[in-house]
């Protein structure tokens, strides 16, 4: 009976390894979500420094539940941690190929511009943690969020995404294709600016929006004055309608909580 335990036993530890998914390090907030959103906490070796801050990361406060490492973008922090995979953003080029020096698979994802990049980014990442079923739900819920968007749009919105220094999110954006699923123009899309931009307070008072976005948290972090003049009086007289409305940083920076930010919006903006 002894014997045969202990060959059952290093049947198990022949094979556990084989078996195991693979160990993750992520260095970059975007990948922390994807990671957060799929992995299983085992399979979880560091997340960023930006992992645990509720500003930028949808999921912090798991990420405080786990506790892990929170490192750097570079690749001696990744390797010191001895991860089977490492996901990175889209520009951390160095860092990948020093890993692959040293014989570390490294990934990268780029930012999404639409959902449809979105969901193609949780089924490659639930390949590359193993856990398809999971990324499968994921772009389940995600495709649920869009019918809800489409079911009751905001028809008739016109919002300016403003953001602390004036900086704007027009074509080419996962803003913009939020603010598209759900029925709204995006003003500055509609006034020609690719990607990040500037949105001067002249603009918005003469395109007159219906809605202004803004993320009060960061505002009030670091105060700016082309963000505070959103609330002067002379600017509330000119826009009586379009008082500022929160739109957390943390619900569209990344495209894994793209499906929390449709529903967050959406009924705010109907």
């Amino acid at each position: 009976m002894r014997l045969a335990a202990a060959l059952a036993l290093a049947c198990a530890l022949a094979v556990s390894p084989a078996q195991a998914k693979p160990r993750v390090a992520s260095i970059n907030v975007c990948a922390d979500q994807l990671v957060l959103a799929l992995a299983d906490d085992d399979q979880i070796v560091s997340l960023s420094v930006s992992a645990t801050s509720p500003a930028a990361s949808f999921y912090a406060e798991r990420a405080r539940a786990l506790g892990r490492p929170l490192v750097r973008a570079d690749a001696e922090d990744a390797l010191f941690l001895r991860p089977d995979l490492v996901l990175t953003g889209a520009w951390e080029h160095s860092t990948r190929a020093a890993l692959g020096r040293f014989g570390v698979r490294a990934e990268g994802f780029d930012d999404p511009v639409t959902l449809d990049d979105v969901a193609a980014q949780f089924r490659r990442a639930g390949e590359l943690l193993e856990q398809p079923e999971r990324a499968e739900r994921a772009v389940a819920e995600l495709a649920a969020a869009r019918d809800r968007a489409r079911a009751h749009p905001a028809a008739g919105e016109r919002v300016a995404l403003y953001y602390t220094g004036g900086y704007t999110y027009g074509t080419g954006t996962l803003m913009d294709a939020i603010l598209a699923e759900l029925g709204a123009v995006n003003i500055a899309a509609a006034n020609g600016v690719v990607g990040v931009g500037r949105l001067d307070l002249e603009s918005l008072v003469v395109d007159r929006p219906t809605r202004i976005l803004s993320d009060d948290s960061i505002a009030g972090r670091a105060p700016r004055v082309d963000t505070q003049l959103l609330r002067h009086p002379a600017f509330r007289r000119a826009l009586p309608g379009a008082a500022p409305m929160g739109f957390p940083l943390r619900y569209w920076i990344c495209g894994a909580s793209a499906a929390a930010a449709l529903d967050f919006l959406g009924p705010r903006l109907r």
